[in-house]
């Protein structure tokens, strides 16, 4: 299930939970790439909850025309 969030600078991004554990959070980098790359991670899902984030720009968050490394690690 797709979930949203609102940023500081008023952006929405999207995010899936899936999992059960202890919590990850996986950004899978950009500009382009969406959560849909990172998959279950190797598995991981098993053993821990992932949060895989759609970063600006990508899947379901807001279209970005520029990709600062500090919005990228604001938004987390």
């Amino acid at each position: 299930m797709t979930e949203r969030l609102t940023t500081r600078d008023g952006r929405t991004l999207a995010y899936h939970r899936s999992g059960s554990g202890p919590t990850l959070v996986c950004h899978p980098g950009g500009p382009g790439f969406s959560s849909l790359y990172l998959a279950d991670l190797a598995g991981l899902g098993d053993e821990l909850e992932l949060v895989l984030v759609d970063p600006r720009g990508t899947g379901g968050s807001d279209p970005a025309s520029d990709y600062p490394i500090a919005d990228y690690a604001s938004d987390l």
